[in-house]
């Protein structure tokens, strides 16, 4: 039990940062960088590589990379204000981001 609660927690919390995410990036603008991390990191298919999605998009490589490397430091950015909401020290904070974050970014 303990095992599937930690699995909905988690899935809550990714769930509650990507729209948390899509929508801070809509709103600058930025939705093609949201879309770009959805289709790197989230693909049920073969991942593409950062040219296939270059091409996709009709960007350089370089950008892509840029692109997702921004949209990750925001995630965590945005996670770490979903997960505080359940912590009660900075501690906590950590262990807690640990946790969500092992094999998952």
């Amino acid at each position: 039990p303990e095992d599937a609660f930690d699995r909905e927690w988690i899935a809550s919390c990714m769930s509650e940062a990507m729209r948390r995410l899509e929508a801070a990036l809509t709103t600058e603008g930025r939705d093609l960088y949201f879309r770009l991390f959805r289709a790197y990191y989230f693909k049920e298919e073969a991942p593409l590589t950062h040219e296939a999605i270059a091409k996709k998009f009709g960007l350089a490589p370089h950008d892509v990379n840029n692109y997702l490397a921004y949209v990750r430091k925001r995630m965590r950015s945005v996670l770490e204000v979903c997960v505080r909401d359940y912590t009660s020290s900075d501690e906590d904070l950590r262990a807690e981001l640990l946790f969500v974050l092992r094999d998952r970014t």
